[in-house]
């Protein structure tokens, strides 16, 4: 934009200069500031080249208004012999450069290449800026992630440990935390857990939540400032508020109060909890008392979660077809319930549980069928009916699918691989661990049925799943970082075995893998 009372100064600017061959375009002449002003609300010029002298509105006076409105404009003072001191209060307003009159074609060029050099370089600042905030808006929360995920699973050395305690009190002070692990009814991807996240925190409060990372699946927040009854209450309405949203049930433990020191057992005991809760296969809110123990009145399942051990135990025999070691389980249980003189309602609860819990992780490719099998229990007047009525399930389901030795190992095996797909992020998984957390079983045994059923061992399938969910998060997407597949693929405490194996299994490094990925989708 040219500003100037004088039109022939206007114009003879407009005509010398090769606007188009500069990468300038001439938005428009004004004679005097005030109208200048007007319509640079409408046109926004990077460049003005204004005189000094004018009417209605000096060039002083444009400069200090438009710097207030358009701070990144470019000014170029116009100013004749006996000015300088009008152009140097300019400069005082971040003017840099003036011409003197009169002037020619060269000295406006010069002027102007200066000044369209500083836009370039400006221009490239802030796009280097932008990008440098992009970059750290998306790395300093999957750090802070990284970071928690490793000190809860005891990932850290002594002195990293240290390290990071000493961040984590700098930034948020040394006041008392409580954890919370949660997790659908349905199993998520990491992906999909990590959308959640955002939503969780708006509905607990964006004050409360300190530090949040997802780990197996499970969404752990760390939170402060609430009372342990205000935020059980809390707990109901977001669990409401994110069924309606997210479309899936959500099962909650909430860990006791303690410093961030403590938050590795929180979280040991969350998981713990969480595990129980998951298996009773139903929305519940499960809390610890501070010693870590369940909390019987925070909700119906909870009586459930703690009798775990007699679940597992009659699952282990109808799994190996012991009919006379499952009526012994059953008695067990049941002796117990009479024992206790539970409500009605948490005693009809706990048994409308346990056939669930039979059907879901006895029968294969379970459906919600299964529900059909818990209406009579409604009905019935006594315990003993629901005894006699859960025996003959649970012996119709051994059965039916464990009668036979052959039956058996196929059963073990597809329940064994498919236990190995649902958690593929655990880096725990092993035989062993199978066999004691999930199948309870002797693992040599279950190790020769799978041999012999998936013709491949166990560890061969283990390496070969994490690979394929490695591969597949690849083909989602190609901006994971290595240790980011290490994790989600079960091995995110040692990159590099990760990616030793996924060049065995595949021919080619992680990197390579997705190079090749990207170019097949440019080429296609």
């Amino acid at each position: 934009m040219v500003v100037d009372d004088e039109r022939i100064i206007r114009e003879g600017i407009a005509s010398l200069v090769d606007w188009q061959g500069m990468g300038l375009e001439l938005a428009g002449c004004l004679k005097d500031g005030a109208a200048a002003l007007e319509e640079m609300e409408q046109l926004r010029p990077d460049i003005v080249i204004t005189d000094i002298k004018m009417p209605r509105m000096d060039g002083l006076e444009l400069i200090k208004q438009a710097k207030q409105r358009f701070p990144d404009m470019k000014f170029v003072v116009l100013s004749g012999f006996g000015e300088f001191r009008f152009a140097s209060q300019a400069m005082k307003h971040g003017v840099k450069h003036y011409i003197l009159k009169p002037c020619d074609e060269h000295d406006i060029k010069k002027v102007l290449t200066d000044i369209v050099n500083e836009l370039d370089v400006e221009s490239r600042e802030r796009t280097a800026l932008g990008q440098m905030e992009r970059i750290l808006s998306e790395v300093v929360p999957r750090a802070r992630e990284k970071l928690l995920s490793d000190y809860l699973l005891g990932r850290m050395t002594d002195d990293e440990t240290a390290d990071y305690l000493e961040q984590v009190r700098l930034h948020d002070g040394e006041g008392m935390l409580r954890l919370l692990a949660c997790r659908t009814e349905t199993e998520l991807r990491y992906e999909e857990a990590k959308k959640l996240i955002p939503l969780i925190v708006e509905h607990l409060g964006e004050n409360h939540v300190k530090h949040y990372a997802v780990i197996h699946q499970v969404m752990v927040l760390l939170i402060a400032n609430y009372s342990r009854t205000d935020l059980l209450e809390r707990m109901e309405y977001t669990t409401t508020r994110l069924e309606s949203e997210a479309g899936s049930k959500f099962i909650w433990s909430i860990g006791h109060e303690g410093a961030m020191t403590d938050m590795p057992r929180a979280f040991e005991d969350a998981m713990r909890h969480m595990e129980q809760a998951y298996y009773l296969g139903e929305r519940s809110i499960t809390a610890l008392r501070t010693e870590g123990s369940v909390d019987k009145a925070e909700s119906p399942a909870v009586f459930a979660a703690a009798e775990l051990d007699h679940y597992s135990g009659i699952l282990g025999h109808i799994r190996i077809g012991s009919r006379e070691g499952l009526n012994k389980e059953l008695a067990a249980l049941f002796s117990k319930l009479r024992q206790l003189r539970l409500s009605i309602g948490t005693t009809t609860g706990i048994s409308i549980d346990l056939i669930a819990i039979l059907h879901k992780q006895c029968v294969p490719n379970p459906t919600n069928e299964y529900l059909n099998h818990t209406v009579p229990i409604l009905q019935m007047k006594t315990l003993g009916e629901v005894e006699r009525y859960i025996s003959e399930e649970a012996h119709s389901i051994l059965d039916t699918y464990y009668g036979t030795p052959a039956a058996r190992g196929k059963m073990a095996a597809h329940r064994m691989a498919r236990y190995v797909h649902d958690n593929l992020e655990r880096e725990e998984l092993s035989l062993q661990w199978l066999a004691k957390h999930k199948l309870f079983m002797n693992p040599d045994y279950l190790g020769k049925l799978f041999r012999k059923e998936m013709k491949m061992s166990f560890p061969q399938y283990v390496a070969k799943a994490r690979i394929e969910k490695a591969k597949e998060a690849i083909a989602r997407s190609g901006d994971y970082k290595i240790y980011e597949l290490a994790e989600m693929s079960g091995m995110g405490s040692d990159p590099k075995y990760f990616s030793n194996l996924f060049k065995k299994q595949t021919g080619c490094t992680p990197q390579e893998y997705k190079s090749r990925i990207a170019a097949e989708r440019k080429g296609g």
